[in-house]
């Protein structure tokens, strides 16, 4: 190759052999093991520029599908610069956009029916409060038992492999009909839904099948080890008789077992395609022979995989450094140290950090900032500040600071069992007046007592300044032990974010100072976050 980097074989047209092999593949089935950093995007780009220049194939007669939005985007941007300004209606999108696309045209699915994940959450949280399963009702918790439905539904409803641990199977399986029957009683469908819909479609109008098999004889398939049982069903349909089924993707790089994807299918692709073609791509463009040796150590452990002898053609570099700690605190600072000595250096720009979850980020993001250290993220990261817990605070505060006539339910149900307390929802009144709750337990002694001190904690809440309130509700009223309860396993920082909400009310005077303190970073961040992806 001219140059050491996929994307110099993409200006000059000229890939290594592999690349060559996979780019040329005529009809029928074919697998391409892409190794991290081989110039997958160039080999699709380039196999479908080839198919219609060499193999005179109708551009929109090909359909290239990906795992997001930008992936199909930025295949797209880059097969249009190969046209150099020809027009070429080659189909891109998301197996999502896909399948809504067939929906749509065949009536199926209307405009508007799409639920988005706050209405999902919604949907959920009411089936648990309205059945009264006993789970918990928090966001984490919301989160696990949406990928659980998901995962079901891409199983094909077999509720052993998916239950949640520590939730009866029972309760999730009446959980999942009754979600299930909310959306169908709605008219609303969530994205795996969309595939379902199609699976039927397809099974009961055989034309329609068909039609869109003649729409589209072509399909190529980034990222397939990321695929589900239920879109391989539905891929493997489309694609017949002709099977002109090009996958590429790289079994050791599954990301997305929570969503019911199973890299096992990739394994079995030779199996049911006996007569598909198999390319490796080995040579990594991206990485330095360490950071490549480095990776083929740790992959090697996993038996159940491809064979693959990746190369670096880059130089060598510095050697890989693994270091071990104690604590999330102490990784933190020794990662801070590092940035800013790389900061020193007028070296940031060539510096990235990759968090193991989207979770991790926040509490970084905001130690980052405080540390003078800019950093930019490709999706928005949410503000520490709209974190449940300070909606919880706020309501604390505000429930404190308010005259006893002028209190709402509102208000006191969002804290009421934050810690848990016992209290019933019934047993308070519109203006959640505590004598009210005295009578209502009046036989029940404990409770009484949980009351006053509750009622205790709020009058002394009312003296002190925000910061030390915060710390008061943290510490002297229990709600780090509810944090670590309800938040503990899903989000490992959860202590240092409440350290830093907390801190950023030191100075402020009044809960409501606090509170527009809080609106305007959220305010300032969106924007930045906008900024960012104008740009």
């Amino acid at each position: 190759m001219p140059e050491k980097t996929a994307q110099g074989a993409e200006k000059s047209g000229i890939g290594n052999p592999a690349q060559q092999k996979a780019i040329e593949h005529g009809d029928g089935p074919a697998m391409i093991l892409a190794g991290p950093g081989s110039g997958k995007t160039f080999v699709l780009t380039r196999r479908i520029y080839h198919l219609i220049k060499a193999h005179h194939i109708a551009p929109q007669e090909i359909l290239v599908i990906t795992f997001t939005k930008a992936a199909a985007a930025e295949m797209q941007r880059r097969f249009l610069k190969l046209l150099d300004g020809e027009h070429a209606p080659v189909n891109f999108g998301t197996f999502h956009a896909v399948f809504y696309a067939i929906l749509k045209e065949t009536s199926y699915c209307r405009p508007g029916s799409i639920l988005s994940e706050s209405e999902k959450r919604k949907i959920l949280t009411d089936i648990i409060k309205r059945n009264r399963y006993d789970i918990p009702l928090n966001r984490e918790m919301a989160e696990v038992l949406l990928a659980q439905i998901s995962r079901c539904k891409n199983h094909a409803g077999d509720f052993g492999k998916t239950c949640p641990a520590g939730l009866d199977a029972g309760d999730f399986r009446n959980l999942y009909r009754d979600y299930t029957e909310s959306l169908e009683i709605l008219g609303k469908v969530d994205f795996d839904d969309m595939a379902l819909c199609c699976e039927r479609l397809f099974r009961e109008r055989e034309d329609i099948l068909a039609q869109y098999r003649k729409r589209w004889r072509y399909l190529l398939i980034d990222e397939f080890q990321d695929i589900s049982p239920l879109q391989y069903r539905l891929v493997r349909r489309l694609a017949e008789p002709e099977n002109n089924l090009f996958i590429v993707g790289d079994d050791d790089q599954s990301i997305y077992g929570f969503r019911g994807a199973s890299p096992s299918l990739m394994k079995g692709f030779p199996a049911d395609y006996p007569s598909a073609e198999l390319i490796t791509l080995e040579k990594n463009y991206r990485s330095t022979p360490e950071i490549v040796e480095a990776a083929g150590r740790v992959i090697s452990h996993n038996k159940n995989r491809f064979p693959k002898q990746i190369t670096a053609e880059k130089e060598s570099g510095r050697a890989v450094l693994i270091r071990e700690f104690a604590t999330k605190s102490e990784e933190r600072k020794a990662l801070l140290e590092a940035l800013k000595r790389e900061q020193a250096a007028g070296n940031l720009d060539n510096c990235a950090v990759i968090c193991r979850t989207a979770g991790s980020f926040p509490v970084l993001a905001e130690q980052l900032k405080q540390a003078g250290i800019p950093c930019r993220v490709k999706e928005r990261v949410k503000s520490i500040f709209e974190h449940d817990m300070v909606s919880d605070f706020l309501a604390y505060l505000e429930f404190a600071n308010t005259p006893c006539q002028k209190r709402s339910r509102r208000q006191f149900f969002r804290f009421m069992n934050r810690p848990l307390r016992y209290l019933k929802r019934e047993a308070v009144n519109e203006r959640a007046d505590f004598s009210c709750m005295l009578r209502y337990y009046r036989e029940k002694p404990v409770m009484q007592e949980e009351i006053r001190r509750l009622q205790r904690d709020l009058e002394k809440l009312k003296t002190m300044p925000v910061f030390l309130a915060l710390h008061y509700i943290r510490k002297g009223m229990g709600y780090d032990v509810y944090l670590r309860e309800e938040y503990g396993k899903g989000e490992t920082d959860i202590g240092e974010l409440a350290d830093l909400i907390q801190e950023s009310a030191r100075g402020c005077r009044t809960w409501e100072a606090w509170r527009e303190k809080t609106e305007k970073e959220i305010e300032r961040e969106r924007k930045e976050a906008e900024g960012r992806a104008d740009k």
